[in-house]
């Protein structure tokens, strides 16, 4: 009941503001001022909010209280990072229970499921996971008899060096196969730091030294900040990454794909956003359609180990369109075309706009178009384009004894017919009337 009473108090506990979470078991609840000063010591102003409950499992946690990390996090405007410590408990129960042989597959479950229910809501939130350091069973300390609760714990005659190869492979290879998994958690081992801290090479057949055990299980002041110090190196203190985001050149038109290009040193990560939504994928570029002109945010994440990196870009798209209907060409004024020459208006058949209705695209006509032969500067007769012909009729054929007068004099035309004539260039007026008889 007291485990249950925690959850509830940790699940409804007040918000915070520190970028380092510490979520887990006893190994967390205990050492995260440790963790602090060891962050404090390296130079870095990061502060620490605890979250950790003694006692509690990987189970609990991906199962009775699955949202507990992701709320954690959410309540700490200021997180940046976890400091995920689950999985031993699991194991002493199911050994206890006589089920130790399902503990790697159990904590591997819970912990991916742990981890899913975190990046569903906070997908760049980092996490770092150690596992544990060897134990203490080799005899009484801290006022427990640490060989008697091997015995019933691991059962009888249970030797130092098999309980370090369980917690190592039941917990510690469990977090070394989930981490290529996912790009923002990271397991740093730290087996066999405790034995260095105190003089010795690491053994796995051997108990971290008495000097740093509070009891079977769990380090004294002295060894959490053993641990953390080493953990600070190998985690935190690593090279920084940068972001530098390449936006393409020139102008960027709406529905025109464009590439950016996201560079930087010290990468082992990228993550891209448009828009703030998230891109999925690592790739150094991104290609982007954009579907609407105006100001568009791109974004380039860059990441390694602890670290994090941002670039980001505003995009001014335009509509680059022509002034109304779209013709061959490139780039227009209003109504996007396919092209790069603009036109006037309505588009002709791609070679020379002319002043209204499209002809052949040859020589452009003074409005309607004709029949093809013989335009005509009154009445349009059917209505196909014509040959590209500067030719006037006068309209209706006419009878013997018209004059025509061209350029200002007359000429009598005989005949019982209409005559034709071709306007050449150099002519200034033609007009016809009929002579009275």
């Amino acid at each position: 009941m007291k485990r249950w009473i925690f959850l509830f108090a940790l699940l409804s506990s007040p918000a915070s503001a520190a970028p380092v979470v510490v979520f887990g078991d006893s190994w967390g609840s205990q050492s995260a001022t440790e963790l602090g000063a060891a962050l404090a010591a390296a130079g870095l102003n990061l502060t620490v909010d605890n979250r950790a409950i003694a006692g509690t499992t990987a189970d609990q946690w991906a199962n009775i209280s699955p949202n507990a990390l992701a709320d954690a996090v959410t309540a700490n405007p200021d997180a940046q990072w976890v400091w995920l410590s689950v999985g031993g408990n699991d194991v002493v129960d199911l050994h206890t229970a006589g089920m130790g042989g399902m503990a790697t597959a159990r904590n591997d479950t819970n912990i991916r499921r742990i981890l899913d229910n975190l990046y569903a809501r906070h997908p760049y939130i980092r996490v770092v996971m150690f596992g544990y350091d060897y134990t203490y069973f080799v005899q009484p300390n801290g006022g427990q008899d640490c060989p008697t609760q091997a015995n019933m714990w691991f059962g009888p005659g249970t030797t130092q060096a098999q309980i370090n190869s369980i917690f190592f492979n039941q917990v510690g290879q469990v977090m070394a196969g989930i981490d290529p998994v996912y790009d923002f958690a990271t397991y740093v081992p730290l087996w066999g730091t405790m034995q260095q801290a105190g003089g010795q090479q690491p053994n796995a057949a051997q108990p971290s030294p008495v000097q740093y055990m509070a009891d079977c299980i769990h380090p004294n002041s002295q060894g959490y900040r053993n641990l953390h110090d080493t953990l600070v190196a190998r985690y935190w203190n690593t090279p920084r990454p940068t972001a530098d985001l390449v936006p393409p050149a020139g102008t960027i038109c709406v529905n025109q794909p464009v590439n950016f290009t996201g560079n930087g040193t010290n990468v082992i990560t990228r993550r891209w956003r448009v828009d703030d939504m998230a891109v999925a994928g690592n790739q150094p570029t991104l290609a982007v359609t954009f579907t609407t002109p105006g100001q568009h945010q791109v974004q380039l994440l860059t990441f390694n180990v602890a670290w994090s990196a941002t670039d980001t870009e505003i995009i001014n798209v335009s509509p680059c369109v022509d002034a109304g209907v779209p013709d061959t060409g490139v780039l227009d004024l209003g109504t996007p075309d396919n092209g790069v020459i603009p036109d006037t208006g309505v588009p002709d058949n791609g070679i020379i706009p002319d002043a209204g209705f499209p002809d052949n695209g040859i020589f452009p006509d003074t409005g309607f178009p004709d029949n093809g032969i013989f335009p005509d500067a009154e009445v349009p007769d059917t209505g196909a384009p014509d040959g590209g012909f500067i030719i006037l009729d006068s309209g209706p054929p006419l009878d013997l004894g018209d004059d025509w007068e061209i350029g200002g004099g007359c000429q009598g035309m005989p005949g019982a017919a209409a005559w034709w004539l071709l306007i050449l260039p150099g002519l200034t007026r033609l007009t016809l009337g009929r002579r009275r008889p």
